[in-house]
């Protein structure tokens, strides 16, 4: 069963997409599946467009569990066969190879909403005017991951820097110009 036709491929699904597929965590349990999103509990825009496209890609209203002796809030929910839907196998995201899928490297509009996803679940856009660096970066334990994202960048006419786990712009037009077009961190 493939999940995609079922909600369209404009609006957000290219951040639900990415959202779940690399940077969720499905549990399996004995009749159903829990998706868990780990977010900074200081970003609530971030948190309140989570559950938004929770909601319009799986008609499931998510539950918020704010972790103990910490600053992370998980956004989750239950329901059968989402590993399923979403073609991704159940467990720690690490043990999977993550990638970036084709039909999102054919599609620019795809591909930007995409990479909006991942920087913004992610990333980090930091200024630090004193030393005059400006950097907009995507840190991931995933080799894969990060070579996509870099493959990506390069394919949209950047100039990424790929480190041990994170991918980054650090020219300051470019890193100001990618935040505009992704309109990172804008809900």
């Amino acid at each position: 069963m493939d999940f995609r036709p079922k909600v369209g491929i404009g609006g957000s699904w290219g951040r639900g997409w990415i959202i779940w597929q690399l940077i969720g965590c499905i549990e399996k349990f004995a009749r159903t599946e829990k998706l868990v999103v780990t977010c900074f509990s200081e970003h609530k825009k971030q948190i309140a467009h989570l559950k938004n496209v929770i909601y319009k890609l799986f008609l499931k209203k998510p539950l918020l569990r704010k972790r103990k002796d910490s600053r992370a809030v998980e956004v989750y929910f239950y329901q059968k066969h989402i590993a399923k839907r979403l073609k991704f196998p159940t467990g720690m995201k690490l043990k999977h190879k993550l990638a970036i899928p084709g039909w999102v490297f054919d599609d620019k509009s795809y591909l930007l909403k995409c990479l909006k996803g991942l920087f913004e679940t992610d990333g980090d856009f930091t200024i630090d005017s004193h030393n005059y660096t400006y950097v907009l970066k995507f840190s991931n334990q995933s080799q894969s991951l990060l070579d996509d994202v870099h493959k990506a960048l390069v394919g949209l006419g950047y100039h990424p820097q790929r480190r041990r786990i994170d991918v980054r712009l650090a020219r300051k037009k470019e890193a100001f110009g990618f935040a505009k077009r992704i309109r990172f961190r804008q809900y």
